[in-house]
């Protein structure tokens, strides 16, 4: 049975949440189930920009785009996008609330949440729900490194002017050292960010995430103006309406849902432990998973954008065009690094965009990776293990299996 110590405790909890009254408004720390200080973030902007940047990466960018372009053929992709808002309501955003509320109010990871909400018999569900993003972090370096890799790449040679030279920069890569060096690169740089917990992840992700979003907002204004752009944008948002009656499309929106917002990987619960008590669970789960969502809509429009402008040109249909964007290619690289370069290179200020793209997503995956390491050392350090010894023994499992 609860005691009346820990009603008054959610009482509390519960009063912030609908903007009640703040014990600890100007507080910097707050204590921990365990007695001690925990560091919490410094401001609201900070909270929201991190977790901006734990959900907007490659999910958002390359995934999306070839999602819709799926479901466009034979007529549009607007009722896909009715059913991925449909299940930004039903799926995430209740997710994402349920995460927020229970990281702030136990100030433990999955593991140790589990053990105080349930019991010591139910840490190894706390402990499932962190092998999902430990595994996806493994993977997410080599993808950032990748990505670094095009950035600096295109900064200094020229871009593709066809299929064969653009799969032969990709195989290049491949076959060489770049992949491994690249992926330790991007753990150091990480590892570094999250050595000091919400100390350095604050200010870092107040410098990267107005980065990633100024690039994506320019990017769309730009690809707005471009020849046939509209034709991209009207094939966005036409509606066939006999897609509702196809399963893989309510599928693709609820696993699309899972790519762009993070629900149910546990990010949100991980950032919600450094959450203030003004820091409202409902409003903040309602407003970052929107926000979140837009960032994708303004991709799948880009994307679109460029991609019909250019091939338009070229006398390629449309069907062909939706079959390109949805290209998985090698490692479902397709679009982005075997297509995106041959684009650039065939638009007016192609040259100073395409590295820009790059840079976007090496962001946009690096403040993501930020999140996915904190999750696991969260872990370690809840057993009891000092942050800096926690950071480096997950580092170094996330790079080796990497």
């Amino acid at each position: 049975m609860a005691t009346e110590e820990q009603f008054a405790l959610l009482e509390d909890q519960g009063d912030d949440v609908i903007g009640g009254h703040d014990r600890l408004e100007n507080d910097k720390e707050e204590p921990s189930k365990k007695g001690k200080q925990e560091k919490t973030f410094s401001s609201g902007i900070g909270l929201v920009l991190s977790c901006l940047g734990s959900t907007v990466g490659t999910g958002n960018i390359w995934r999306y785009p070839r999602i819709v372009a799926a479901h466009a053929a034979g007529g549009g992709a607007l009722v896909f996008l009715i059913v991925w808002c449909f299940f930004l309501w039903l799926w995430s955003i209740p997710l994402i609330i349920l995460e927020y509320s229970t990281g702030r109010y136990t100030r433990c990871s999955t593991v140790e949440s589990m053990n105080k909400l349930a019991g010591p018999s139910f840490r190894f569900m706390g402990a499932w729900l962190i092998i999902v993003p430990f595994a996806i972090g493994c993977y997410y370096s080599v993808v950032v490194g990748w990505c670094f890799y095009y950035s600096i790449y295109f900064l200094i040679h020229d871009l593709p002017s066809n299929l064969d030279e653009s799969y032969k920069i990709w195989n290049d890569l491949q076959d060489s050292h770049w992949p491994a060096w690249c992926h330790l690169l991007s753990m150091i740089v990480a590892s570094l960010s999250v050595i000091r917990g919400v100390s350095t992840i604050e200010p870092l992700n107040k410098v990267v995430v107005p980065i990633l979003l100024s690039i994506i907002f320019f990017s769309f204004y730009w690809a707005l103006f471009l020849p046939y752009a509209s034709v991209g944008i009207e094939r966005f948002f036409t509606p066939n309406w006999a897609s509702l009656a196809n399963s893989r499309l309510w599928l693709d929106a609820i696993t699309q849902n899972a790519w762009d917002t993070g629900a149910a990987v546990c990010g949100y619960w991980t950032f919600s432990i450094y959450m203030r008590r003004s820091n409202g669970a409902v409003r903040v789960g309602t407003l970052i998973p929107i926000g979140n969502n837009f960032v994708s809509l303004l991709c799948g429009m880009l994307v679109f954008c460029c991609v019909f402008s250019v091939l338009l040109r070229q006398s390629y249909g449309v069907d062909r065009i939706l079959t390109i964007i949805g290209d998985n290619g090698p490692a479902n690289t397709g679009l982005t690094f075997i297509w995106f370069p041959i684009l650039y290179n065939n638009i007016t200020g192609g040259r100073v965009l395409c590295p820009l793209f790059f840079i976007c997503i090496t962001l946009a995956g690096f403040s993501s990776m930020v999140a996915l390491l904190e999750r696991g050392i969260r872990v370690v350090i809840d057993f009891g293990v000092r942050r800096v010894p926690a950071t480096i023994v997950v580092s170094l499992l996330t790079f080796f299996i990497g």
